[in-house]
C-alpha cells in the first residue's frame, strides 16, 4: 500500500506539473480571456464524461478487482472493445454539440477549437481506461509509465508549438490529444485482442457494468453541476476575466485534487479486496490512515503555497490576478474537504453502494445550485469558492454518515 501510494504520488506530480505548466504558458503567451476560455472548455471534459466515468472507470475498477485472472482477461477484452467504439462515437457527438454551442454563444470562435477539444477528450478517455486496467491489476508502475509517455509527448508537442507559432487554447488541446492517444494506444490495442483460449461476451459484460455503474453515471452528472460549474457562474458574474481569476486561484490548489483522484485509484481496489474478505477492522484502519493523509497533506501544502504566493505571482502569473492569495487559500480548504469526501466515496464505491451515493449527490446538487446562484449575485468572486467549501463540507458529512451505516465503520458498543 505504501509503495503503491508513493508511485501514485509520483504519477500525480507529473500530471499536476504538466497541467500547471500548460496553464502558466497560456497565461504568459495569450490574453486573460483566452485563458478564461481554456478553463471553461477544460471543465467541460467531466461534463461530457459521466458515462465513461461510471461504466469504464468506476464500474470497471469495482468489478475487475474482484475477478480471478481468467475472468478478468475476458472482461478486460470486452470493455476495451466497447471503449474504442463508444468513445469514437462520443467524440463525434461532442464535437457536433460544441460547434453548435460555439456558433450560438461565441460566434467569433472558430469550430476548429471544438474539434481540438473533442480529440483531447478522446485521448483523456483512452488514457483513463488504460490506467483503470492497470489499477484493477494492482500494477501501479505500469500506470505510471502510461502517464510518463503522456507527459513527455504532450510536453514535446507544446515545445514545438511555442517554438514555431503562437500558443492558443486550441493548440494546447491538440497537444493533449496527441499525448493521450500515443500513451494509451499500445495498451488499448493489446487489450482488444482476445486470448486464443476464449471469446469474451461483450454484451453480457457491458450489461453487468451498466447494472453496477448506472448510478455512478447519474452521480457524475449531478456532481459536475456542483463541483465544476463554478467557472460558468463566475463568467456570469464578471465575464471571461472573472472565469480566469477564479481558475487561476484553483490552479495553485489543483495538485491536491489530482492527488486525491490518484489515491482513490489505490484505495478502491484495496478496499474492495478487504470488503470481499469481510475485514472491517482493516477497513477502519485504512479509512483512518487515508483521512489523516488527506488532512496532513492539505495543511502542509497550503502552508508552502501561502509562503510562496508572492514569488509565484511575480514570476509565473505576471501580476495579472488581483485576488490570487485569498482565492488559493479558499481552494485549499475546498480540496481538503474534497479529499475527506473522496475517502468515504471510494470505500462506498468499492462496496458497490452507487445508488445511495447518487441519492446523496442529488441532494448536494440541489443545495449547490441554490447557493451558487446566490453567490454569483454578490460582487466578490471569492464568495463562489466560499459557497463551494460549504457545499463540500455538507457532502463529506453525508458520505461519511452513509459509510458508517453501510460498512459499520464504528462498531456499536454493547
Amino acid at each position: 500500500m505504501i509503495r503503491a501510494t508513493l508511485t501514485s504520488a509520483v504519477d500525480q506530480a507529473l500530471l499536476s506539473a504538466l497541467n500547471f505548466a500548460l496553464a502558466i504558458l497560456l497565461i504568459h503567451f495569450a490574453s486573460k480571456p483566452e485563458y478564461g476560455l481554456y478553463s471553461e472548455l477544460l471543465n467541460l471534459q467531466s461534463f461530457f464524461s459521466p458515462f465513461h466515468a461510471g461504466i469504464f472507470c468506476s464500474a470497471y475498477l469495482a468489478l475487475a478487482s474482484k475477478m480471478d485472472e481468467v475472468r478478468h482477461s475476458m472482461y478486460r477484452t470486452s470493455m476495451a472493445r466497447a471503449e474504442v467504439t463508444m468513445t469514437t462515437l462520443s467524440t463525434a457527438l461532442v464535437v457536433g454539440v460544441c460547434v453548435l454551442g460555439l456558433g450560438t454563444f461565441l460566434p467569433a470562435l472558430a469550430p476548429t477549437i471544438a474539434l481540438a477539444f473533442g480529440m483531447a477528450l478522446l485521448g483523456l478517455w483512452w488514457r483513463e481506461f488504460v490506467r483503470q486496467m492497470q489499477f484493477a491489476a494492482f500494477d501501479y508502475e505500469r500506470a505510471l509509465r502510461v502517464d510518463i509517455v503522456y507527459v513527455f509527448v504532450t510536453g514535446l508537442a507544446i515545445a514545438f508549438v511555442v517554438a514555431e507559432s503562437s500558443l492558443t487554447a486550441s493548440s494546447i488541446f491538440w497537444c493533449m490529444a496527441l499525448g493521450g492517444i500515443v500513451a494509451a494506444s499500445p495498451r488499448l490495442l493489446t487489450a482488444i485482442r482476445p486470448s486464443p483460449h476464449f471469446e469474451p461476451d461483450g454484451r453480457r459484460d457491458m450489461l453487468m457494468s451498466w447494472r453496477i455503474g448506472r448510478w455512478e453515471v447519474l452521480s457524475s452528472v449531478v456532481s459536475w453541476t456542483y463541483a465544476q460549474s463554478y467557472v460558468y457562474f463566475a463568467a456570469l458574474q464578471g465575464g471571461l476575466d472573472a472565469a480566469a481569476e477564479i481558475s487561476a486561484g484553483r490552479l495553485l490548489a489543483t495538485p491536491l485534487a489530482l492527488m486525491w483522484a490518484s489515491y482513490a485509484n489505490v484505495l478502491r481496489p484495496n478496499a474492495s479486496r478487504l470488503l470481499t474478505n469481510g475485514s472491517h477492522a482493516e477497513i477502519r484502519k485504512l479509512v483512518l490512515q487515508s483521512t489523516s493523509f488527506v488532512v496532513g497533506a492539505s495543511l502542509l501544502y497550503a502552508l508552502v503555497i501561502f509562503a510562496a504566493i508572492p514569488a509565484l505571482d511575480r514570476s509565473l502569473f505576471g501580476g495579472k490576478f488581483q485576488e490570487l492569495r485569498s482565492l488559493a487559500m479558499l481552494w485549499m480548504a475546498y480540496f481538503m474537504m474534497t479529499g475527506i469526501t473522496t475517502v468515504a466515496a471510494s470505500v462506498l464505491r468499492s462496496a458497490l453502494d452507487f445508488r445511495q451515493l447518487f441519492h446523496r449527490q442529488l441532494l448536494i446538487c440541489v443545495a449547490a445550485v441554490i447557493l451558487l446562484t446566490v453567490g454569483s449575485r454578490l460582487e466578490s468572486v471569492e464568495m463562489l469558492v466560499v459557497v463551494l467549501v460549504v457545499i463540500e463540507a455538507i457532502s463529506a458529512s453525508l458520505f461519511w454518515h452513509r459509510l458508517n451505516t453501510a460498512v459499520y465503520l464504528w462498531p456499536k458498543s454493547a
